[in-house]
């Protein structure tokens, strides 16, 4: 990956809770905008490991507002999630649903939005949030439904799980996602602090079954059709589509 990316740029590995890392590279990057994305990530993670969740979400985020203020960053995008809004009150929302979030890892996305709120009011940062939803593609590290009923039916497994088969949900492609934030970063003046980066559908896990067959005829893979649960026996709230009206009109932001 280093290679391919060549000069432009450069790669350090460390923790977003390591202070002196941040502000090192911050210093001595002379960045004027920054693209945030670390996170413990989904909900049954944050389950299993909450005050470790809030240490990297909440913690990190922090860490790396303040350095972005010692250093003088202007402008920053967060990487945000639907799970802010916890269950969605109708199938289509938009950036102004109400945000009741559930479980450490939605309530640790939604703090950090109202962190770099403050921040913004008080230093002057220039901060976006790009919401997204379930993200897909290629060694996306996602082990749930849809990607491990596809993984079945390639390596010709069988898979038939219990439920969710009418659980619908909008799925994003990562290169969407980035998408999404590049529009962002390079935006001078927006309307909204917030902007969903999603598709304006919401497809069924069993819409995604039939198209996994239609493909691949020999896939031995189902669905049942009770509660859908995480690999912890976590029950997944409703959620649906998000309207990317905003994006659309302010980001010119268009799914591929």
């Amino acid at each position: 990956m280093k290679e391919k990316a060549g000069a432009r740029l450069a790669f350090a590995a460390g923790e977003i809770t390591e202070w002196p890392l941040l502000a090192r590279l911050l210093k001595d990057g002379r960045l004027e905008k920054v693209v945030h994305c670390a996170a413990v990530l989904g909900v049954p993670a944050s389950v299993g490991l909450p005050i470790g969740t809030f240490r990297v979400n909440i913690e990190g985020a922090i860490n790396l507002l303040e350095a972005i203020r010692l250093f003088g960053v202007r402008w920053m995008v967060n990487i945000s999630s639907k799970v802010i809004y916890g269950p969605f009150l109708a199938d289509v929302i938009d950036e102004n649903h109400r945000a009741l979030p559930t479980r450490p890892y939605g309530i640790s996305k939604f703090v950090v939005e109202q962190v770099c709120r403050d921040y913004s009011a008080a230093h002057g940062l220039e901060c976006v949030h790009t919401r997204t939803c379930w993200i897909f593609g290629p060694f996306f590290p996602r082990s749930r439904a849809p990607r491990i009923l596809l993984d079945a039916a390639i390596s010709g497994r069988s898979l038939h799980l219990p439920g969710g088969a009418n659980y619908a949900v909008d799925q994003v492609h990562v290169n969407d996602v980035i998408q999404g934030a590049l529009l962002a970063l390079d935006k001078e003046r927006l309307a909204y602090d917030a902007y969903h980066v999603t598709t304006d559908k919401a497809v069924s896990i069993s819409e995604v079954v039939g198209h996994i067959k239609s493909h691949i005829p020999s896939a031995d893979i189902s669905m049942g059709s009770g509660p859908l649960r995480f690999v912890d026996g976590t029950e997944a709230v409703r959620k649906g589509a998000l309207s990317i009206a905003h994006a659309e009109r302010e980001l010119e932001f268009r799914p591929n």
